[in-house]
């Protein structure tokens, strides 16, 4: 039922008190080298094994920014990227060979593809992750995502009814999305019941609350209306339902953590997702043991979740027994591809590379200030109080979004500057922000996408 982050400590875990079966892994628990990380989550595996205990391993894999594996495999470009440059046919070696990748690895199932249509260009946590604009888009290029991955990986497409119409970050506070009922069944609701339609492993619940779908102003993920009245009932889904993880503050600010995986079960959710092993969730499990005592929690209600996660590990088993052919090269020949398509260089003045001892930056991912020292030496904060005018001003702007500055402020910036650049994975920002130099826009923000923007700025 419940599904913890993966520990650096793995062998430290409490599995008499807590006998966890489903884990996510992130990059900072992975060795430096494929076969080194393989062999960890291997030998974790085995050790759940002999405490009698059936593993399911899962990721957070779409490609662009959301990627854990980009030390040791360069990673798929960004949703956004790969459908603006290839048709929905061309993209099939991108996850194939990603998702065979990740079997090897010992992933059971990849937390992707992202069925989001993402409709608010200022979107804050969905924007490069969203195959397109239109449902028609995401549900081509989303759909044949799973299929490619399918005879590999498990899938589980997200954020079920939809996040991509919200301004806020359901990381951080609860998303009230007020759209009429027949935007978001004509918008944002078909690609989800297209991979209904098209026996998706599984599908993972947003954390935003809709005012057309529900009256208990509870986020999607606890709320009976969303998922057993919609998904189960309407939709007719029978397969694996996911929560998003339960730690995040859009769950932590509406309900105590000893009920937050009471109410996400009892409204239909199968795999009760934590990705911080702390007290909250040690809480959540000890309330949920003791509802499910009390029969608050019914044996059939937890049966059937099981059932699901076992046809999945079935499923996944039988894929291993007969690992099919896949085409390497191809993966590699389509990612250039589309990266190569995704950067959009306007640099009139031809400044590139900037060849200055000092920066000032403006960013909102505190770790390009690290990344861009060894190539200019001093890097100040611009937009601060002891700001001082001139100079060289980086505007580093990519997602996730989360501004701390205002408009005026980056204007006033920019107005002081004597070359200004605007580094950013949002389109829009570039007519909000005029008089920049140069403009670097970029449709993926994975790592190796970063790099090669440094390498322009600094020409390293």
């Amino acid at each position: 039922m419940f599904c913890l982050r993966f520990p650096a400590d793995w062998k430290a875990l409490d599995l008499k008190k807590y006998p966890v079966a489903n884990y996510i892994v992130f990059r900072d628990v992975l060795e430096s080298t494929f076969e080194g990380s393989r062999d960890k989550l291997l030998e974790a595996k085995a050790n759940l094994r002999e405490n009698g205990i059936e593993p399911l391993f899962m990721m957070d894999e779409e490609g662009g920014r959301v990627t854990q594996i980009s030390d040791f495999f360069p990673p798929a470009p960004s949703p956004r990227a790969i459908a603006k440059t290839l048709l929905p046919e061309e993209i099939g070696p991108i996850y194939s060979h990603l998702a065979h990748f990740l079997c090897g690895l010992g992933i059971d199932m990849n937390l992707a593809p992202c069925l989001d249509v993402n409709t608010q260009p200022m979107n804050p946590i969905i924007g490069s992750r969203a195959f397109g604009r239109t449902a028609k888009a995401v549900s081509l290029y989303g759909l044949t995502a799973f299929m490619s991955s399918r005879p590999y990986t498990a899938m589980a497409g997200k954020h079920f009814p939809g996040h991509g119409m919200t301004d806020s970050d359901s990381h951080l506070e609860l998303p009230l999305v007020e759209m009429a009922l027949k935007d978001l069944e004509s918008t944002h609701i078909p690609p989800f019941t297209d991979a209904c339609g098209m026996g998706i492993d599984a599908l993972m619940v947003s954390h935003c609350a809709y005012s057309a779908l529900q009256d208990d102003n509870l986020p999607a993920t606890l709320s009976q209306q969303v998922i057993g009245t919609l998904l189960r009932g309407k939709m007719g889904y029978r397969r694996l339902v996911i929560t998003d993880s339960l730690d995040m503050d859009a769950v932590t600010g509406t309900t105590g953590p000893e009920r937050a995986s009471i109410l996400a079960h009892r409204a239909g959710c199968d795999i009760l997702l934590y990705t911080k092993y702390t007290a909250r969730f040690e809480n959540s499990f000890d309330s949920f043991v003791a509802a499910f005592l009390s029969g608050e929690i019914e044996r059939r209600r937890v049966d059937a979740s099981l059932g699901r996660r076992g046809a999945i590990l079935k499923r996944m088993r039988s894929c291993r027994e007969r690992p099919a052919s896949i085409d390497r090269e191809s993966y590699h020949v389509v990612r250039d591809r589309v990266l190569s398509a995704s950067l959009m260089v306007h640099d009139p003045g031809r400044l590139l590379p900037l060849a200055f001892d000092s920066v000032r930056l403006l960013s909102t991912h505190p770790e390009v200030r690290a990344r861009i020292r060894p190539s200019v030496g001093t890097v100040t904060e611009a937009c601060s109080t002891s700001d001082k005018k001139g100079g060289v001003l980086l505007l580093w702007l990519m997602e996730p979004l989360k501004l701390n500055y205002s408009l005026e402020c980056m204007k006033n910036a920019i107005a002081g500057s004597d070359i200004a650049v605007l580094v950013t994975s949002y389109h829009s920002l570039s007519a909000l922000l005029p008089g920049c130099d140069v403009i670097i826009t970029t449709l993926d923000t994975s790592p190796p996408t970063q790099d090669t923007i440094l390498q322009m700025l600094f020409g390293e």
